[in-house]
């Protein structure tokens, strides 16, 4: 027997090598010899074969196994790769987040780049998707996302609201969404962001024209049944007025009945005004506009504010110099400065101060913000500043409105404010508003100009809307 491990004489190189069996050589007669801890095993040649066939049909077992394993990753890395670009260029944000608000998403499509303005890593980083929500919005879209988790619907259900861009825009969203489910029991969100800015705005934008033109008729019909109102109420005040004025004509000098008269005639008076304000509500008063300085009629306006304001108020004029001529009534503006400055008072029980300034602004073809509707080309600004107690929004949204005021009907008729914008309208200007409760208010009246020695152009009617505020 030859020695364990040693390759015998005359013995040919090693062909094969068996696990736990030691070597194998095999010789030129076709006999195996196999060293073993034991002895020397001396197998034939269809020991021998059978042990070869087996090698290589276990060879080549594995060799389809690898085959197979790699053709399994080639499709399935092809697959992947096909979802990836399914879900990249499709025109969307897709999704998957967890199911509570306060955790942050798993996946984010590269389509939230040019809608939010975040890369996917910096909106998978935080902060979450409740705090990128809309104020507004928080509340309202949280509830109805747990609503349809706590639910069992298995369809995807729709929610819209606002989320704040990167760059601080506030960008409509749709939100589709589907919970993915396992034995009933809600795992995650798999889901949808569509961008509808522009729908919503749309939308928006037809609301307002909608509104406009609501406004419209039922101011064109108010102004019709104030016109005809007011010719036959200034009919019966001529009656009155002349009566009391032919009785205190005949009484003595000290009849104590004389102060009785003054008042009947004080108190026609001011219905006289009121007439006038609603003869030019309804375009029927006869207006005469002509090129006029708004600097000087500002400058007397102030001189008037010190005797007729409360002495806690403090008026401030500042006038820009060569400030170009308008083209409206002097008593139409007359009636609008005073107007403002009337109800910047009252916004002031406490005393403030009231800010009367012109300016030039010269406004750009299709022109948004307050100058959108004016005729590009210069302009003159009146701005009209308190430091009062400020209006809400759904005051400011009513304020040009006829007959609506906040005085009380013993204190004011409603149309003071809508007898200016009428004005300002007609003369083919605007007015905007900013106000904030508590805040003050600031008026803004924006008047074309007209370079001197131009003819007065006969008036226009104007279209009413909401102010721009």
């Amino acid at each position: 027997m030859p020695e364990e491990g040693r390759a015998t004489r005359g013995l040919r190189p090693p062909l094969l090598r068996l696990s736990g069996a030691g070597r194998v050589w095999v010789r030129p007669l076709n006999i195996l010899l196999l060293v073993a801890p034991a002895g020397v095993m001396v197998l034939g040649y269809r020991a021998y074969a059978s042990i070869r066939a087996r090698f290589q049909q276990q060879s080549l077992h594995r060799l389809n196994e690898k085959m197979e394993e790699s053709a399994h990753t080639r499709l399935l890395r092809e697959a992947q790769a096909k979802y990836r670009s399914l879900v990249e260029d499709v025109p969307a944000i897709v999704y998957i987040s967890p199911l509570r608000d306060d955790s942050p998403w798993s996946y984010v499509s590269p389509q939230i780049a040019p809608v939010l303005g975040f890369s996917p890593e910096e909106w998978l980083a935080g902060p979450t998707w409740r705090d990128r929500l809309h104020p507004e919005d928080r509340e309202r879209a949280m509830t109805e996302r747990a609503q349809a988790t706590g639910s069992d619907q298995k369809e995807a259900f729709v929610s819209e609201y606002r989320l704040l861009a990167k760059d601080a825009r506030v960008v409509w969203v749709s939100d589709e969404a589907t919970i993915v489910r396992r034995e009933d029991q809600p795992l995650f969100y798999r889901g949808v962001l569509l961008d509808v800015t522009r729908r919503k705005q749309a939308e928006a934008d037809k609301d307002a024209l909608e509104l406009q033109l609501l406004q419209a008729h039922k101011m064109g019909a108010i102004g019709e049944l104030a016109g005809g109102v007011a010719h036959d109420f200034n009919n019966l005040l001529s009656v009155i007025r002349n009566y009391a004025q032919f009785v205190d004509d005949e009484l003595d000098h000290g009849d104590p009945k004389k102060e009785d008269l003054a008042e009947i005639l004080k108190a026609s008076e001011r219905a006289t005004a009121l007439v006038r304000q609603l003869l030019t509500f309804s375009r029927k008063e006869i207006i005469n506009p002509e090129l006029i300085d708004l600097n000087q009629l500002v400058g007397e306006l102030q001189t008037l504010l010190k005797r007729a304001l409360r002495e806690s108020i403090t008026t401030v004029v500042r006038l820009e110099e060569d400030l170009a001529a308008v083209e409206m009534d002097p008593g139409q503006v007359h009636q609008l400065l005073l107007n403002l400055a009337v109800n910047a008072q009252d916004a002031m029980p406490d005393g403030g101060t009231l800010v009367f300034e012109t300016s030039k602004v010269h406004v750009e073809p299709n022109a948004i913000g307050p100058f959108e509707g004016l005729e590009p080309g210069p302009h003159a600004c009146i701005t009209v500043s308190d430091t009062g107690m400020g209006m809400s929004a759904e005051v400011k949204s009513r304020i040009f409105e006829p007959f609506f005021t906040t005085k009380g009907r013993a204190s004011g008729t409603g149309l003071g404010l809508s007898t200016v914008y009428g004005a300002i309208k007609r003369a083919g200007g605007d007015i905007a508003v900013y106000s904030r409760k508590g805040l003050g208010t600031t008026l803004k009246v924006y008047l074309p100009t007209r370079p001197q020695g131009v003819t007065p152009t006969p008036t226009r009617p104007f279209l009413a809307k909401s102010p721009q505020a």
